[in-house]
């Protein structure tokens, strides 16, 4: 049986140092013209980096990261207990109202579907009290939307607002949506009693109905995106924006619809959405760009 070889260091040093002379021939040089060290001759030399690099380089030194954990919008306790509760209120609708669920959120996919008789169930309590649930529910998720969208759009320069705003910003955002909800459920009614007219109701009913189904639609959808902390590029921020892009487009080609049928001109429709929609949410816009 063959044993290995007993190496020692005496073996070792007495082992003869084999340099690039031996193997290449006394007469081979570098491709810089020098000749090649011979054995026990230095073959390397501390080169500076200015001679591997360039004269032009520049040392690189360390920085901190352009955003710190806990610099984020998303990063505060009310945030994050906001989503929770958004987690289960949503499970709370599909175990006690998955009816009243379907036939809000199959309302939406069909012209003519945003009926009175959907939302506005007196006689009904269950109904009542399941749709202002549902209102509530979308009041809350379309705030803690709009604080994610924030922190997307100030990414790094979120680290520069201070920790009492940061943690009341889904506050803030939440009386932002109740505002334009107020704006909207006033306009309606006041437009309608001056008018004299259940066509305007029926708009406002329209609202309603695409406000609370386009939230239950895409719950699942935006709910990853509030869990997860990707930038725009992530999938679940396109999917979302995708979601929220076609329920807009159904609403606007559903009030298109009203009016056309109604045989009211285009403007007065033009006029209404900017009334409804890019008033409000322009002029919350511009007060959260003069406070910043």
């Amino acid at each position: 049986m063959n044993s290995s070889p007993d190496i020692t260091a005496q073996t070792v040093d007495s082992l003869h140092v084999v340099s690039a002379v031996d193997i290449f021939g006394s007469q081979t040089e570098l491709l810089s013209g020098e000749a090649l060290p011979a054995a026990g001759e230095q073959a390397w030399r501390q080169a500076v980096p200015a001679e591997v690099f360039g004269t032009e380089s520049v040392a690189l030194t360390q920085t901190a990261p352009a955003a710190d954990i806990g610099t984020r919008l998303t990063d505060s306790t009310v945030f994050q207990v906001s989503v929770v509760i958004l987690l289960a209120a949503y499970m709370a609708i599909l175990l006690r109202s998955a009816g009243h669920m379907r036939a809000i959120v199959g309302a939406i996919f069909h012209s003519g579907g945003a009926d009175p008789s959907i939302v506005e169930e007196s006689d009904n309590p269950i109904i009542s009290r399941s749709m202002g649930g549902i209102t509530l529910f979308s009041t809350l998720l379309s705030a803690m939307v709009m604080v994610r969208a924030a922190d997307l759009i100030l990414g790094a320069d979120a680290a520069a607002i201070p920790d009492s705003i940061r943690s009341a910003a889904p506050i803030a955002a939440t009386a932002a949506v109740v505002a334009i909800c107020l704006w909207q459920l006033l306009l309606h009614r006041v437009v309608a009693w001056v008018c004299q007219s259940t066509d305007v109701k029926r708009l406002g009913n329209i609202t309603y109905v695409f406000f609370a189904a386009g939230a239950l639609l895409l719950f699942p959808l935006t709910a990853t995106m509030l869990l997860g902390t990707g930038d725009r590029s992530s999938i679940w921020v396109i999917l979302s924006v995708m979601g929220i892009g076609f329920v807009c487009i159904l609403y606007i080609k559903e009030t298109f619809m009203f009016f056309t049928n109604k045989k009211i001109s285009i403007l007065y429709w033009f006029l209404y959405l900017c009334s409804v929609i890019v008033l409000p949410v322009s002029t919350i816009c511009l007060i959260a760009a003069d406070l910043q």
